[in-house]
């Protein structure tokens, strides 16, 4: 009970810190920001997999690989 405002209203316990919502940015924009890394990294394999998965071999004549 000694965490409870007086009242008994709750609204005290919804703070929100107003650096919160540029940590929320910060974090969707690394997390973005690794995906791309990644994805770029590993772009021939993912690019392989789905024309493994569309049916075709992988590589275009001429593609030089």
């Amino acid at each position: 009970m000694a965490g409870l405002p007086a009242g008994g209203s709750a609204q005290g316990l919804m703070y929100l810190d107003p650096g919160s919502g540029s940590i929320l940015l910060q974090l969707a924009l690394a997390a973005l920001l690794g995906v791309a890394v990644i994805a770029r990294a590993f772009w021939s394999k993912i690019k392989a997999f789905f024309a493994r998965l569309a049916g075709r071999s992988g590589k275009e004549p001429g593609d030089g690989k």
